[in-house]
């Protein structure tokens, strides 16, 4: 097990092109160095921020609802300094993220429909091939990760 000397939290956020006043980057670094402080109980070392950065094509994507675009994506993973290593990986990171969010969601939304549609008009529980949807539900469902228990499982944060 390998323990890191530094940690480095990256986040890229964005909306609609706005006329920033001056000034306009104070209440965001200071937001994220008080968010910092809380989480790890340490004030910053460093702190690197500001107004004019660019999403990799693999966030673009992720923010267009789209797949990447195999030639964008492929220039940017052989030229990685091109975006820097740790904006990569935090853009993957993110990625991953996002996907996963979605996937917990749609979980979500197919336990209620499990439990509101899969039942007959007594009220009763459809056995396995009662309904082809419910069976296709339930074999989803069986199949990954109810999020709400995996979120209260330990986890080892310097692996």
């Amino acid at each position: 097990m390998s323990y890191k000397t530094e940690y480095i939290w990256t986040c890229k956020i964005g909306g609609p092109a706005i006329q920033f006043q001056s000034g306009a980057d104070a209440p965001m670094r200071q937001a994220v160095q008080a968010a910092f402080k809380h989480v790890t109980g340490n004030d910053e070392a460093f702190c690197f921020s500001g107004w004019g950065g660019e999403l990799t094509e693999i966030e673009r994507a992720i923010v267009e609802n789209r797949l990447p675009s195999d030639e964008r994506a492929a220039v940017q993973a052989a030229q990685p300094e091109a975006v820097g290593d740790g904006a990569t990986i935090a853009g993957l990171e993110s990625a991953v993220g996002h996907l996963s969010a979605m996937v917990d969601e749609q979980r979500r939304l197919l336990v209620e429909v499990e439990q509101v549609c899969g039942r007959d008009a007594y009220g009763i529980e459809f056995e396995d091939g009662d309904s082809e949807l419910i069976d296709k539900v339930r074999t989803h469902l069986a199949a990954t990760t109810d999020p709400d228990a995996a979120i209260n499982a330990p986890r080892n944060i310097h692996e």
